[in-house]
């Protein structure tokens, strides 16, 4: 009775220890599930972001470091994002050489860039076409859907790898949507627009909004409603009842 009281004894400490052992490895195997399911969300989550929700740039962080072959003028340069240090950068992006809306937004904030310069900023366009083409097209007159003579800079961003970093890049379809940055003198993005191909930009938007974050930058407390432009009145953060009760 004893011998079979210590094998039925051991045959029990055996299946507690065989449970116990099966409970750990069931916990174990959990944990890892969870713990790869969650990376691999995390990674699918950051790469639907990078290639439909402006990849991992936000307003307020820093812009991108680019260095990258531009057409400049009628000569070939590399040009980076430090070149604009001290000075307020509107960097835009365009699907294509060549096509149809693309140089009607082109040549016009071209013939502007001046009005930019009074404000202390630089424009410059992109897109994944090489820099010979750049150049085909600068040549090529603006009658006949050309750029004609070009005295901003165009980026041949034909790695792609300055459209990526900018979440510009329209899908899968290997080219850039319209989208636009406006960049100031510390290098922090302060604006980001995106049009689908089909619809131009706006220049005179572009300014007006340039001018409001320069506006509000120079005096503190002070913010820009709907419809700001230098001609208008601003608000008072901290009057704001004021502007409220004069313009209702």
């Amino acid at each position: 009775m004893v011998l079979n009281g210590s094998i039925i004894l051991t045959n029990k400490t055996f299946g507690v220890r065989l449970f116990l052992f099966l409970l750990i490895c069931f916990a174990y195997q959990s944990t890892m599930l969870k713990t790869f399911t969650s990376r691999f969300s995390n990674v699918a989550r950051r790469s639907l972001q990078q290639r439909h929700f402006g990849g991992l740039t936000r307003i307020g962080s820093a812009a991108p470091a680019f260095s990258c072959d531009a057409l400049v003028g009628d000569e070939f340069k590399t040009i980076s994002l430090d070149d604009y240090k001290g000075q307020w950068l509107v960097l835009f992006f365009y699907p294509l050489d060549f096509t149809f809306v693309c140089p009607t937004e082109i040549t016009q904030f071209n013939d502007r860039a001046g009005e930019f310069a009074d404000l202390n900023t630089a424009v410059v366009g992109a897109s994944i076409d090489s820099k010979f083409v750049h150049k085909a097209w600068a040549n090529t007159p603006r009658t006949e859907g050309g750029l004609g003579a070009m005295s901003i800079p165009l980026l041949a961003d034909v790695t792609k790898k300055v459209g990526t970093d900018y979440g510009a890049m329209l899908g899968d379809n290997g080219f850039t949507c319209r989208a636009t940055y406006i960049i100031d003198p510390a290098q922090t993005l302060r604006h980001m627009s995106f049009n689908d191909p089909p619809v131009g930009r706006n220049v005179d938007e572009i300014l007006r909004t340039l001018q409001g974050y320069q506006y509000s930058d120079s005096n503190p407390g002070m913010v820009c409603p709907v419809g700001w432009t230098p001609k208008k009145k601003a608000m008072s953060v901290a009057k704001s009842s004021e502007y409220f009760a004069e313009m209702n």
